[in-house]
């Protein structure tokens, strides 16, 4: 009995290890895939022109909810707030369904925090500063080129 749980056990071990080696290159394959996506989209994006420019307006939909208040300050009048802060909008020249399948492959979304696409310049009137949250960033575009950028901040109003 011991000889045979040793064996399955070694067989176990093989058959976990070999399906973490095989995750590992399905994760590689798709962080190449994912990369090769984004150059090809980024190759020639203006960052510094927003969505639709030529044709109309581009429509950010914002929303936030507010976490915590504190710092009161009654002499100046200001309280810190911590909110998640998120903005949709549509860029048509992220869209990547078509590019994606040409390119042999499927994602619901491409994470867009390490590359510079456009992105509302959005301020808060009365706003005395603000901290942003850099590990609490989503930054990321859908096959139909929807944009979300959620994050959380900490206000000083």
């Amino acid at each position: 009995w011991p000889q045979t749980m040793a064996y399955c056990s070694t067989k176990c071990t093989t058959r976990v290890f070999s399906l973490t080696c095989l995750a590992g290159v399905l994760l590689a394959d798709a962080f190449t895939s994912e990369q090769a996506l984004r150059d090809a989209l980024f190759a020639g994006y203006d960052r510094s022109m927003p969505p639709g420019m030529r044709q109309s307006p581009t429509t950010v939909n914002i929303s936030w909810n507010a976490q915590n208040l504190w710092d009161i300050n009654e002499k100046t009048g200001t309280f810190k707030v911590s909110v998640f802060f998120r903005n949709h909008w549509y860029d048509p020249r992220l869209a990547y369904e078509d590019l994606a399948l040409n390119m042999g492959y499927e994602l619901k979304e491409l994470d867009l925090r390490f590359t510079t696409p456009w992105e509302p310049d959005v301020y808060f009137e009365n706003g005395v500063g603000v901290e942003y949250g850099d590990r609490e960033t989503a930054f990321y575009v859908e096959p139909d080129g929807r944009v979300t950028l959620s994050q959380r901040l900490i206000l000083l109003l």
